[in-house]
């Protein structure tokens, strides 16, 4: 009896030692800063976005992050007044972990509903991004990236993105790279996405696609719609006509 007293006392510390040691050598998981889809709209989860997006932005700047921080505490302060919530330990998920920037695109196509509050983000991002300091490359094709997968023009954010440029430097040359790293591969994608196609591509393949669609939304094809569809369909034809002449441009 005795013995097996012993032998249970003995097989409990082992299994005791066993976990003990596992569980100082495992790594804590690095959990993501992501919004699932199916969290509901509310100012907290509003915030929250805000936050994960400005760690995401300022890991591309390595600069002083002092004057990043009084700009992201003084916007919050008065974009966010009256939400109880503390972001700090938010903002260090997204500055020390990756941000899943994907999930927190679908979640803002579908919980912010209204095209001025995406816009009201993409113009905070730009401003944190382009206002206080040099933009990196890094932080350009970011910028770009984030703005399509929320359906923000890319032109409308080079815009911006100039606007700051010439406010902080009036005698500044155009950056070259910018075309290069950001303009350039998001402009072939919106006019493959005009012209409905994929590459590779061929000219004849430009030429075709562009027949077929310029006949369906020319406006002489359209004398007895509405209005707003006359005017949703000539949108549409300048589109197209310009994704044909810049994929021609690239292809030729």
């Amino acid at each position: 009896m005795i013995a097996l007293i012993v032998a249970g006392i003995m097989v409990i510390g082992l299994i005791t030692w066993l976990i003990l040691k596992r569980s100082k050598s495992e790594t804590p998981l690095q959990a993501e800063a992501e919004m699932p889809v199916h969290w509901r709209y509310s100012d907290r989860n509003v915030m929250l976005v805000y936050v994960y997006l400005s760690g995401w932005l300022a890991r591309k700047s390595p600069g002083d992050a002092t004057e990043r921080n009084n700009f992201i505490q003084s916007y919050f302060k008065e974009r966010f007044k009256g939400v109880v919530f503390d972001p700090t330990e938010e903002m260090q998920r997204a500055l020390n972990y990756p941000v899943h920037v994907r999930s927190i695109a679908a979640w803002v196509n579908k919980r912010m509903r209204k095209p001025n509050e995406r816009k009201q983000l993409m113009d905070y991002l730009i401003a944190l991004a382009c206002d206080r300091e040099r933009t990196t490359q890094m932080q350009l094709v970011a910028l770009m990236r984030f703005a399509d997968l929320i359906g923000i023009q890319l032109a409308y954010v080079e815009q911006q993105i100039n606007w700051y440029r010439e406010r902080l430097n009036p005698e500044a040359e155009p950056d070259p790279m910018m075309d290069l790293l950001v303009n350039k591969p998001y402009k072939r994608r919106n006019a493959l996405k005009a012209l409905q196609l994929n590459d590779p591509i061929t000219v004849a393949d430009i030429k075709k696609a562009y027949r077929s669609l310029a006949k369906q939304y020319h406006p002489d094809a359209l004398q007895s719609a509405s209005e707003t569809e006359k005017q949703q369909a000539q949108q549409r034809f300048r589109e197209i006509q310009e994704a044909y002449e810049h994929l021609l441009n690239e292809e030729g």
